[in-house]
Formats: C-alpha cells, sequence, structure tokens
C-alpha cells in the first residue's frame, strides 16, 4: 500500500517537474528571441519587425507569462551598463565544418572565453569564416499548389520546397516588406545559408551540440549536415 503510494508520488512529482523544465525552457526559448529580434534590427515595433512579430507570436503559443516578455523587451533595450545585453557573432571551424554563432550576452569576455574552450575541446580555433555563407531573411511557409505559385511573384533570393513547407529566402532587409498575407507563415528568422553544404561527421554534430548548450547561445548556423 505504502509502496504503491510511493509510486504514483514519485511520478506525479516527476510529471512535475519535467513539465517546469519544458516551461523553463519555452520561457528562455522566447527571451532569447525577443531580445535578438530587437538587438540585430533595432526596431521595436512588432509590425516593423517581422523577427519581433514572430518572437511575440510564440510567447502566447507558449504561454509565457507577460511580466517575462516585459522584462526581455526591457533588456534588449535599456542603456543600464547592469542590464545591457550585446548581440556577438562568433566564428570558428572544427571537425571539417564551419560554424557561426549568435549570442545574447551581458559579459562578451566570459562568452568569449567559454565559446573559445568548447572550440578548444573539439580540435577547432575561432577563424572567419562568414565569407561561406550568406546572411538570408529566411521565411517558412505551410507548402501548397498556390503557394508556391504565389511565391514566384514575390522579390526571393530563392524557394527551396520541402516535404509540406516552403523556405523563402529574401534579403534580410524585405523581411518586413514582402506581403504575405496569402500564406500561413510558420517562422521568420535571419539565417547564414552555407553557399556549400558539406557531409557533418559525428564529431562535428557533438561539436554543435557543445555549442548550443552554451548559455548564452542563441543560433548555430553551420555549413555541414
Amino acid at each position: 500500500m505504502f509502496k504503491r503510494l510511493y509510486t504514483q508520488n514519485h511520478k506525479i512529482l516527476a510529471g512535475k517537474s519535467q513539465n517546469d523544465l519544458l516551461r523553463a525552457s519555452r520561457i528562455n526559448k522566447v527571451t532569447k528571441h525577443i531580445i535578438s529580434a530587437i538587438k540585430s534590427t533595432g526596431e521595436t515595433d512588432p509590425s516593423m519587425n517581422p523577427l519581433l512579430s514572430h518572437a511575440l507570436a510564440l510567447g502566447k503559443q507558449y504561454q509565457v507569462p507577460k511580466h517575462n516578455i516585459q522584462e526581455a523587451i526591457k533588456k534588449a533595450t535599456s542603456k543600464d551598463k547592469d542590464l545591457a545585453i550585446k548581440h556577438v557573432i562568433y566564428q570558428g571551424m572544427a571537425h571539417g565544418g564551419s560554424v557561426v554563432i549568435e549570442s545574447l550576452t551581458p559579459n562578451t569576455n566570459k562568452t568569449h572565453a567559454e565559446i573559445r574552450l568548447i572550440f578548444k575541446q573539439h580540435g577547432g580555433q575561432l577563424s572567419t569564416v562568414q565569407y561561406l555563407f550568406d546572411f538570408l531573411g529566411l521565411i517558412r511557409v505551410e507548402k501548397t499548389d498556390e503557394s508556391l505559385e504565389k511565391a514566384l511573384d514575390l522579390d526571393l533570393v530563392d524557394i527551396q520546397e520541402q516535404e509540406d513547407q516552403l523556405h523563402l529566402y529574401c534579403e534580410p532587409e524585405q523581411l518586413s516588406k514582402l506581403n504575405l498575407q496569402d500564406f500561413k507563415v510558420l517562422e521568420q528568422s535571419r539565417v547564414y545559408r552555407p553557399k556549400e553544404v558539406l557531409n557533418a561527421t559525428e564529431a562535428f554534430h557533438e561539436f554543435v551540440k557543445d555549442l548550443e548548450n552554451q548559455e548564452e547561445t542563441v543560433r548555430v548556423h553551420t555549413d555541414s549536415h
């Protein structure tokens, strides 16, 4: 009897713990997207900043509390040195692949040291690799016959068809200018798209995973898949 009650309580607590971790992870994700959207564009009006608009929509979907949203915007726009967060780009190579890392950090020295250590642990180094990528706006939309036809009329750099999505690439400044009313938009972002895609090794995947797990990392762009 006691054993059964203990087991039930343990399962309830374990489930609650997993839910709390998922909620915290989602809040952290939305917070980073909001700050990144504002820092990378300087625009705080969602109607003029599709990245921010998407981040706020994600916050609504994940039911992120209003005070977390407001705190993220405050951090992104604050001139207080104790609150100020910088949007920083790191880049380099390891295991035959190149990466561009977007980070949000209040302490660039600390973040730089931690990123550099990850490169060192994987036998890589920080170096200039951005020339291997194109910096583009990316709009992921639901794929239909109609959406593909309408996409051809937009001012785009490229269109890539996926199984159930279209990836629409444009110049970064065009993100807020494109008329997307006829599309079901799934996500809008700015990406570093590799000019040439390489085959990644398992060691490279582990390297990227370590970078993604670094606390201040927002996004890791790679040239290897």
